[in-house]
């Protein structure tokens, strides 16, 4: 029985459950799709590795704008990459031509390849990719199988999969994302029509070679879409079009366009013009949203071969007068090449990661839009957002620029609540996950929500905002329940906090209780109890208790111990030198509305020690005290001063016989060192114990009367000081 999902179902105050309030990204924004977009391949010989945190490595291949290359959705590394520019090929993560993709049907297009997961948890990939259609300004769809288990692992064209012809006659637009069906939808355009064609990528049987229409306008006549290209919204319910070939001269005609679409149905609907172009030389030649879906781009070419606008528009109301209001310059790139902001009008931009880039033509040079989801000069425009290669690079010429994004199934997540039970007679469910699209309950309802009064199985399907497909079963079974009141003592920073579970008054059910910590791990239980049940022992945090009866009927409690942190440190005891001022700071540990109590009746925050003996405090808030002390005492030996005589009799007489410093007794001495020199300087004795003086003997004879130098080296006192002193004593008889 799955019973830590029961708060994702249930309505009543119960739908605000952590786990499930949190929001879901969008499909471009999951990890698996970062990781497979994460390695680009583009321009000349150029590549871009996000995966291993935006390193550059070369390729072996010349890729213009369209070309494509995917990485593993789990591994991040690069798995291959494919080029359209006058010719298809495909290169393997070593950057060696597979062996069977040579003689492929490619030409240079804006998007002129796409790469697709053929099959869900497959080794293979499809291949899209335009060739030039039979008048010259259309193009063709072919595709082609690579299996990654072949050559050696490195992957190849399947023999007989190869450059098989799919359609003809379009425009150069091409793009494919998830749908809401566990599937993904391959996008183009008509070249000389407004039909659009949905080619359907299912993940068990792979592409359904009949695509689906969407007419969306009629009206506009003598317009060809041979320079163009697709953008998909993030939420996928938007499409943008960019047109900048129309066949008419020197008329204004629609070349940004929105729709709605449909990623159930693959439909696309609602056309309506956000911008205009003519053949004067203006006219949109990319399109790309922002990663919240309020913001669409485009880049202009304007009055010259070189020259671009690039625009924004907030597209947050489906309306082309408000669009077209909100129409905002975000820069300006002049007709003259190589000036400061010469970037392409025919760069294909791309949104990755929230960012979006795009190239500055004949350079090194990425402009990146860092902030896309803000309005206007907010949106982080960087003329010079990356150098490629790094600083030193020689410009070079990756014409048309960044790559093609390509698309991997999304995933399945089955949940099921097993034996769900309720009380109240009804209980409302809806899925588990937000953003919820495409709903399908067992009954065929479409609402979000159901309302359910029989015991029963209910289950329902639908896609999240991320295109992962979910479907939630849910087993009910009604049996009424009464309430459990939760009470919680604080972790005092020892990890003593507890939780009391008590049943209401009345209540004298036999429960079964179970507690879990915040990663859902069994603290305790079963218990069986009629009169609730207690967790000691327990650090800050938030933990859950399942409760069951016999019956079956299981609710979950979350509640939270909080951390009311009382140790209290005052220091190690101290030992003040004899002498020395006493000026001691001693610091509480107490958190707001704490009562303080110090050992001389203070209940400030902090006392200061002036003396010796023994201080105290105890600090005490709710059910937590947290007390310390310190001895502060006075050190007899901080130094060891030594006392030495100027002369010594050495007689026999018992009186003065050995010349022997004097140290404080108890003093703790170490590296103890005392020489005697006579007046030649030659030593005549040393002794390295404290103890030991010296008697006037030198060579077994007694010592010459007269003057003699001392030197005395030791380390002393608990303070651990070296001392060194020398000085003349007299021997005399």
């Amino acid at each position: 029985m799955r019973q830590g999902y029961i708060f994702g179902v249930l309505i009543a105050g119960l739908l605000a459950f952590s786990g499930y309030s949190r929001a879901q990204p969008y499909f471009n924004q999951t990890t698996k799709y970062l990781k497979a977009n994460g390695v680009w391949a583009f321009g000349d010989s150029l590549g871009l590795n996000f995966n291993q945190g935006g390193t550059f490595f070369s390729t072996n291949a010349f890729l213009n704008t369209g070309g494509a290359s995917i990485a593993d959705p789990v591994t991040g590394d690069l798995m291959f990459y494919t080029n359209n520019n006058g010719g298809t090929f495909c290169w393997d993560k070593h950057n060696n031509l597979m062996p069977n993709s040579g003689g492929l049907s490619g030409s240079f297009a804006l998007q002129g390849t796409c790469i697709t997961q053929a099959k869900k948890g497959s080794t293979q990939y499809y291949t899209f990719y335009f060739g030039m259609g039979p008048g010259g300004t259309d193009f063709n769809l072919y595709y082609s199988l690579v299996d990654m288990s072949l050559n050696s692992g490195s992957g190849d064209i399947v023999p007989g999969q190869k450059d098989i012809l799919l359609d003809v006659s379009l425009g150069s637009g091409m793009i494919a994302f998830p749908g809401d069906n566990q599937d993904i939808w391959l996008m183009v355009h008509d070249n000389d029509s407004s039909i659009f064609k949905a080619y359907h990528i299912d993940p068990v049987t792979g592409l359904n070679p009949v695509p689906v229409l969407s007419n969306t306008n009629s009206h506009w006549t003598d317009i060809t879409y041979w320079f163009s290209t697709l953008a998909v919204s993030p939420n996928r319910e938007m499409l943008a079009l960019s047109n900048n070939f129309p066949i008419t001269a020197l008329f204004l005609y629609p070349s940004v366009t929105l729709f709605r679409f449909n990623a159930a149905t693959g439909v696309v609907s609602d056309e309506m013009t956000v911008d205009n172009g003519d053949m004067s030389a203006y006219a949109a030649s990319s399109v790309v949203f922002s990663p919240d879906n309020s913001k669409l781009y485009s880049m202009y070419q304007s009055s010259g071969p070189l020259a671009c606008d690039f625009f924004q528009y907030n597209v947050n109301v489906y309306d082309s007068a408000t669009i077209a209001a909100s129409k905002y310059l975000i820069s300006q790139s002049p007709a003259t090449p190589n000036s400061t902001f010469d970037y392409s009008p025919y760069s294909l931009m791309k949104l990755y990661n929230d960012t979006i880039y795009f190239y500055r033509i004949d350079s090194n040079i990425m402009c990146r839009l860092t902030l896309p989801n803000l309005p206007g000069p907010a949106a982080g425009f960087q003329p010079y957002g990356m150098i490629i290669g790094g600083e030193d690079t020689v410009a070079t010429d990756w014409t048309y620029g960044i790559n093609n994004n390509v698309a991997i199934f999304p995933d399945v997540i089955l949940t099921l609540l097993d034996t769900t039970i309720y009380c109240n007679n009804t209980l409302t469910i809806a899925p588990l996950h937000p953003g919820a699209e495409n709903i399908a309950w067992e009954d065929g309802s479409t609402a979000h929500t159901k309302t359910v009064n029989q015991n029963g199985t209910y289950w329902v399907s639908y896609a999240g905002p991320d295109a992962t497909y979910y479907v939630d079963t849910f087993k009910i079974r009604l049996v009424p329940v009464l309430p459990t009141q939760l009470s919680a003592l604080p972790d005092c920073g020892t990890g003593n906090g507890a939780i009391a579970a008590t049943p209401v008054t009345g209540d004298t059910t036999t429960y079964f209780y179970t507690w879990r910590n915040s990663s859902h791990r069994v603290l305790r239980g079963p218990v069986t109890s009629r009169s609730g049940d207690t967790l000691t022992g327990l650090a800050a945090g938030n933990y859950f208790l399942s409760r069951s009866q016999q019956e079956g009927c299981d609710t979950v409690f979350a509640i939270t111990v909080l951390l009311i942190p009382m140790q209290q440190n005052l220091g190690p005891d101290s030992a003040i030198c004899e002498g020395a001022p006493i000026h001691l700071d001693l610091q509480s540990n107490a958190p707001p509305g704490a009562t303080i109590l110090w050992s001389n009746g203070s209940n400030a925050t902090s006392i200061m020690a002036t003396d010796t003996g023994l201080f105290w405090v105890s600090v005490t808030l709710q059910t937590c005290t947290g007390a310390d002390s310190i001895h502060i005492s006075t050190d007899l030996f901080c130094e060891c001063m030594p006392l030495t005589p100027t002369a010594f009799s050495p007689n026999g007489d018992g009186l003065n016989d050995i010349f022997l410093p004097v140290i404080k007794g108890g003093c703790p001495i170490q590296q103890y060192s005392l020489s005697i020199y006579n007046r030649f300087g030659q030593r005549i004795f040393t002794s390295n114990n404290a103890q030991k003086g010296w008697d006037g003997m030198f060579s077994g004879q007694p010592a010459e009367v007269g003057t003699y130098m001392y030197e005395l080296h030791y380390t002393g006192g608990t303070q651990r000081q070296d001392r060194y002193r020398k000085g003349d004593i007299i021997l005399v008889r």
